[in-house]
């Protein structure tokens, strides 16, 4: 049976976090959608999550997108930690594909080649049957698994003028929920 995401509550320091010491260089994003940075002050988030990890993390972002987040199955990571700061009752849903489910195509830019290349993106959501979901709030943690497809969608869809905000920790390629588990100190 498939782990789609456990929600965990970690053992750490609730300080009213400061975003301002979190949110450093802008490393990557989705256009509009979703933008990942470095973390600021290293120091400070290592204040907030002092001995939760046993086994650290191989990178962390700090995660910001004001709009939702189409069907999609994530690149590169399988299993990951969110800590949601404001998470701007957004929720996340699971999918599984319809047979002969239905991709987008769009460009993206293929550093190997450099060029503009076909590829296929997200999900048809009218080729998806809805599996599972988990609405969290401000100052919760969910490991979830990424490798599956997976949405953010704003409750009853509602434009957002105001960002959904986390901490995303990231072991690497095939590291899965349950191993995650193993990784981290928490209390049920």
């Amino acid at each position: 049976m498939t782990t789609y995401y456990k929600k965990l509550n970690l053992n750490i320091n609730h300080l009213p976090i400061d975003i301002k010491k979190l949110k450093g260089e802008f490393t990557f994003g989705y256009g509009d959608t979703l933008s990942y940075y470095h973390i600021l002050d290293k120091e400070y988030l290592n204040s907030i999550f002092k001995n939760v990890f046993i086994t650290p993390p191989m990178t962390i972002f700090f995660v910001e997108s004001i709009i939702g987040v189409g069907p999609h199955q994530d690149a590169g990571i399988f299993g990951c930690l969110n800590y949601y700061i404001t998470p701007n009752n957004f929720t996340t849903k699971f999918w599984l594909p319809k047979e002969n489910a239905r991709r987008r195509k769009g460009l993206r830019f293929n550093p190997i080649t450099n060029k503009q290349e076909e590829v296929l993106l997200g999900y048809v959501k009218d080729d998806l049957i809805l599996v599972d979901s988990f609405l969290a709030k401000d100052n919760e943690a969910y490991v979830f698994n990424n490798g599956e497809i997976h949405s953010v969608e704003a409750a009853n869809h509602i434009e957002r003028t105001s960002s959904r905000t986390m901490v995303q920790f990231q072991w690497g390629n095939n590291v899965s929920v349950d191993k995650i588990m193993e990784t981290v100190r928490y209390t049920l």
